[in-house]
């Protein structure tokens, strides 16, 4: 078991194969930045008893991401993040999603009123509750992939309803290679294929929006929205169709960027286009 001074303020035990996280009385009280990233934890429990380390009251940040926690009651019990008023930046990226979701995620988060910065996984049944309508220090949010029974994720208009202070929202990460195999024993991958429209138009405060990688995800239903937000950067790389290896842009995908604060627009590795006369007075006007 690690021990560590009573001074430090930083611990990093990612990659340590690790199977429970350390416990409050393994660690300083003058902890600020925790990263147990990376690692084969699934529980808090050993001999029948909770380990925790939840007890730092002055804890920071807390990296989870890339074990293999389920996301349910079982691990992110009530009133587990009780004592963690000061956290800001919590990754749970990169565990593993319950079959029938986690509808008390927003109860469970409620206590975190310093949090600037999550990173959770998508899938269909997580919920944004009305909780997360309470943490005004939210401004950034990173949507990561994982697969359990679906392979596709949809976000639907009132995905985001209870998130209005979001500034920065990445869901680049939310494609993900699995061990699932088709039908010609080739890997299968959890893909983002739509984004209603009306989601992004709820973010007023806006302003960083990447949606690379999601290769059956097209621009319209969030383009058309953009000119309701803050928007200043725009990523939108590696867009792919299913049929081809490559996305028809049109100009109504990007006539509403016209009339937005949009300071960088960026695609790559993604375009066949039409009607590329019009397309270049559309950009001119633009810039």
């Amino acid at each position: 078991m690690y021990t560590f001074s009573e001074n430090v303020t930083s611990i990093n035990l990612s990659i340590n194969n690790l199977t429970y996280p350390p416990s409050s009385e393994n660690l300083p009280e003058s902890l600020l930045h925790l990263n147990v990233s990376n690692n084969r934890i699934f529980n808090l429990s050993f001999d029948g008893e909770r380990i925790t380390f939840w007890k730092i009251i002055g804890l920071l940040t807390s990296d989870l991401s890339s074990n293999e926690i389920l996301l349910d009651e079982t691990f992110l019990f009530p009133n587990i993040f009780s004592n963690f008023s000061l956290l800001e930046l919590l990754d749970l990226s990169r565990n593993v999603i319950p079959v029938d979701g986690f509808p008390d995620f927003d109860k469970v988060m409620a206590p975190l009123f310093s949090l600037r910065f999550l990173s959770v996984n998508i899938f269909e049944e997580i919920t944004f509750g009305r909780s997360f309508a309470k943490l005004s220090n939210l401004k950034s949010l990173k949507l990561a992939g994982v697969c359990n029974t679906s392979r596709t994720s949809i976000i639907k208009e009132d995905f985001f309803f209870n998130l209005p202070f979001l500034e920065y929202l990445d869901i680049s990460a939310s494609e993900v290679w699995t061990n699932i195999f088709d039908n010609f024993n080739k890997p299968c991958y959890c893909s983002l294929t739509s984004i209603h429209r009306g989601a992004i138009g709820i973010l007023a405060d806006l302003k960083y929006l990447d949606i690379s990688n999601n290769r059956y995800l097209g621009l319209r239903n969030v383009t058309n929205d953009l000119n309701l937000t803050s928007i200043e950067i725009f990523t939108a790389n590696k867009l792919y169709c299913q049929d081809s290896r490559s996305v028809t842009l049109y100009c109504d995908d990007i006539r509403n960027l016209r009339n937005t604060s949009l300071k960088k627009f960026i695609l790559m590795e993604i375009i066949s286009i039409l009607d590329s006369q019009e397309y270049l007075l559309t950009c001119h006007r633009l810039c």
